[in-house]
């Protein structure tokens, strides 16, 4: 009885020391919180158009241990915290100073997407905040409470991410300009633009009285007074957003529809296979249904096809045809590389989007 007495207590004192030892402090278990708090801000309203920064305290999340915390603010302006957006500045310690900017520009893309126009701003509203607390490899994420700050929003200019052009289709079958590779704010799309037609742009497929500045690059006439296209045809538009004095302003240039064939494909030397001449320039179609057709391919080798604007290199607007379909670069990497045999010639059609090598 009594060596049974002294193995069990030698037993237990076993599993004592087995259990302080793994949760020691080189060596602590993770505890996953319900939640964790997010200090109530100032009972004020923070005008984001003077304020610097908006200065927020938290507590951190009890892991069981201190641990490096990345926070991330998540913004709605609704408490169930519907239709949020997640800021691009994180923090990693529980004194977090958001940059107003930062927040108003957030806060007024949810206001717009709710109906308000540009011309509603300023106007005070609540915004609702929370944290999101994670460590390492999204390990620990936790979110904390949700609080109520009270804002002046204010109109921050934006350059657009998202760009539609309007020749005289209705406006919800209006095409997307394409992305110049790199450039905020620029775009490009080829479009056929019958006799009497006024381009129109919008950053959504809807009608739109965005205004711009207008120039012309070609030599069909395009009016002064209302910038209607005098002769109908296939263009290149280019269109430019910049800042100024907190308002986009727009610049569309009016440029030929020309396409050119380059690299390996048109049998040229190393130094001239990505020259855009005249020698590897794509026919033009008359008619909106018509097909760009490019030379025929002097080898067989990987086709490389592109647009030129001014001031960007040939590869920031390239395009491919993949499986029947028209590929733009846009802002992506390099595309996947189709082949075509020497005599073959590239056909696009920038109205349906697609193509084929015959």
């Amino acid at each position: 009885m009594k060596k049974s007495t002294i193995f069990a207590s030698f037993l237990a004192g076993l599993l004592l020391f087995s259990s302080c030892e793994t949760d020691r402090d080189d060596n602590p278990i993770l505890n996953h919180p319900q939640s964790f708090t997010l200090d109530a801000p100032e009972a004020k309203v923070y005008d984001l158009g003077t304020l610097p920064t908006v200065n927020l305290t938290c507590v951190q999340p009890d892991y069981n241990y201190t641990a490096a915390v990345t926070y991330s603010v998540e913004i709605s302006l609704n408490e169930n915290l519907e239709n949020s957006k997640v800021l691009s500045t994180k923090f990693n310690t529980t004194k977090i100073d958001i940059d107003s900017n930062e927040l108003a520009i957030a806060a007024a893309e949810l206001k717009r997407a709710e109906g308000a126009k540009d011309s509603d701003f300023p106007m005070e509203d609540d915004i609702y905040i929370r944290l999101k607390a994670e460590l390492n490899e999204g390990m620990g994420t936790v979110y904390s409470n949700t609080i109520t700050l009270k804002a002046q929003l204010i109109y921050i200019a934006v350059l657009p991410s998202e760009l539609y052009i309007n020749s005289g289709q209705a406006w919800a079958d209006a095409p997307q300009m394409i992305p110049v590779n790199g450039a905020s704010g620029v775009f490009w799309r080829m479009v056929y633009a019958p006799a009497g037609v006024r381009l129109g742009i919008n950053t959504e497929a809807k009608e739109s009285i965005l205004g711009y500045t207008l120039n012309n690059n070609t030599d069909a006439t395009v009016a002064d007074d209302n910038q209607e296209f005098v002769q109908g045809g296939w263009y290149l538009i280019l269109a430019k957003s910049a800042i100024e004095n907190n308002k986009v302003v727009y610049t569309l240039t009016v440029n030929q529809p020309e396409v050119y064939l380059l690299g390996g494909t048109t049998n040229r030397s190393d130094d001239d296979m990505w020259k855009a001449t005249d020698e590897v320039k794509f026919g033009i179609p008359a008619t909106e249904a018509g097909s760009f057709v490019s030379p025929a391919f002097g080898k067989a080798d990987e086709i490389r096809a592109c647009v030129i604007l001014e001031d960007y290199d040939w590869w920031k607007s390239e395009f491919i045809v993949l499986n029947g379909k028209l590929e733009y670069r846009g802002n992506g990497g390099d595309q996947e590389r189709v082949r075509g045999e020497a005599g073959q010639q590239l056909y696009i059609n920038f109205a349906t989007e697609t193509g084929e090598v015959r």
